[in-house]
């Protein structure tokens, strides 16, 4: 073996072990930041979305959409698509990103909408701001106005499951199908529990409490570097204590929570759960099911966020069911 093939062979065992430290070893989080900010833009990049900003009673909302979005404030013309409109709500703590996997099978297929809910993602925080489900849903309604959508389709996942259906009880008309995948919301002995104990699972002391809600949050999470995952603890929690408490205490308002038979058609609504679910256990699929009449879709092995967990799956039973007649 001559003395090049020699040198090759140890900066190949050099480049090897950097890349085994950096994807299975370091807890960087300045490493972490910049993997997780590329791999992010990637995913857009294939989903084809490109991000906006509108401007909702002061506070710009910023939002993912894969076609030219008309703005009454602008008069931005668009273009001629056929295309249904799907507006995706991320749940509590989540931001648009999450629904990156799912849009690049949707993508195709509908005119996606994905906005970053009051005070989450790049959709800024106020103390003086509420982040009750109801004012999140005056703003979906006001974005859409804004948007000149008249009619559209809506997925939701946890909180935005909740909301999905408060924007259907309020504009049957305008929101002609909802699907809720792994809903909050339901005023269910869980719930009731979670009050009683004034339990936050989105409130972390360090980053094992973090790891800890992370492992029940998905049964199958895609892979994440350890440094991705102790970036996103640090940045997106361990940061945001007070931030978070004070939103989840306006959206976890059982006042606001569904008690009651729900008036909507069952045959434009889908309900869907993880049976692994370990935020919101497929037990509360029950009660929801006595509330709105809808069966619900159980996938095994399969946790909190169908859409991550399994894209592809999951887009082929929404679209099924989004493309049905309603009776």
């Amino acid at each position: 073996m001559t003395s090049q093939t020699m040198y090759i062979l140890m900066l190949l065992l050099v480049c090897l072990g950097g890349v085994v430290y950096v994807l299975f070893i370091s807890r960087s989080k300045r490493i972490g930041r910049f993997l997780y900010t590329r791999a992010m833009s990637l995913e857009r990049t294939k989903a084809g979305l490109s991000t906006s900003t509108h401007t909702i009673n002061g506070v710009p909302i910023s939002c993912y959409a894969n076609f030219s979005l008309s703005d009454s404030q602008n008069n931005t013309p668009t273009k001629a698509d056929k295309r249904p409109v799907l507006l995706l709500l991320h749940g509590f703590s989540a931001n648009k990103c999450i629904w990156h996997r799912f849009a690049m099978q949707a993508k195709k297929d509908y005119r996606l909408i994905i906005p970053d809910m009051l005070g989450h993602g790049d959709t800024p925080y106020s103390a003086s701001q509420s982040y009750s489900t109801e004012q999140q849903a005056d703003m979906l309604q006001a974005l859409l106005d804004m948007l000149l959508v008249d009619k559209c389709m809506v997925i939701g996942n946890s909180m935005g499951g909740m909301i999905a259906m408060k924007l259907m009880q309020r504009q049957p008309m305008r929101f002609i199908k909802a699907i809720l995948l792994d809903p909050a919301g339901a005023k269910t002995d869980f719930a009731l529990g979670m009050q009683a104990t004034g339990a936050n699972p989105f409130l972390h002391k360090n980053m094992q409490h973090f790891f800890n809600m992370y492992n029940r949050t998905m049964a199958a999470p895609p892979f994440f570097p350890p440094c991705v995952l102790h970036y996103i603890g640090h940045h997106e929690y361990l940061q945001k204590d007070r931030q978070l408490s004070h939103m989840f205490r306006d959206f976890f308002n059982l006042n606001d929570f569904f008690d009651k038979p729900i008036k909507v058609d069952s045959n434009a609504l889908m309900l869907v759960w993880g049976e692994e679910d370990g935020l919101v256990p497929v037990s509360d699929a029950a009660y929801w099911t006595e509330l709105t009449a809808c069966k619900p879709l159980i996938y095994a092995n399969v946790g909190h966020m169908p859409m991550i967990e399994i894209p592809q799956k999951c887009y082929r039973d929404c679209k099924e069911f989004l493309e049905k007649p309603v009776r």
